[in-house]
């Protein structure tokens, strides 16, 4: 069943109970949304989206929050982040031609490489700096 958006409190609160008990999303219960040391700012996403929060309501499970939320040490921190700025540049976005998604590592954001590997690792998307390609981290045998 579709949610209304009128039937829903415009109140973070109301949101937060009623999108972490969504089939699927059951992993938002262990957190607290509060937490300033979340790699995404969940309350911000509310209060300057508030559209797109109450539309997550009806989406899947697997429905991706915009990137205005996502703090500095998030693994694809971006440029369409609230807490981009001069100190912290995010990276970029690049949708290709053939729908590939290519995220570009700023200066700043080349730091957690190692982090966005691994959480763009069972997707399409992938991650460049400064034009080249990131290589998958290898181990070699002696």
């Amino acid at each position: 069943m579709k949610i209304q958006k009128n039937l829903v409190e415009s109140n973070f609160k109301d949101w937060w109970n009623k999108i972490s008990n969504m089939e699927g999303r059951e992993w938002m219960k262990e957190i607290d949304p509060n937490d300033p040391n979340l790699d995404y700012d969940y309350k911000l996403f509310f209060e300057k989206q508030k559209d797109e929060a109450l539309d997550m309501l009806n989406k899947d499970s697997d429905a991706h929050f915009t990137d205005i939320g996502k703090r500095p040490w998030h693994a694809t921190f971006s440029n369409e982040s609230a807490y981009h700025s001069e100190d912290t540049p995010g990276g970029n976005w690049v949708e290709h031609k053939s729908g590939a998604w290519e995220f570009q590592h700023s200066d700043f954001t080349v730091k957690n490489s190692d982090k966005t590997e691994e959480y763009l690792k069972d997707t399409d998307e992938y991650a460049t700096y400064k034009g080249g390609k990131m290589l998958k981290s290898v181990t070699l045998k002696e």
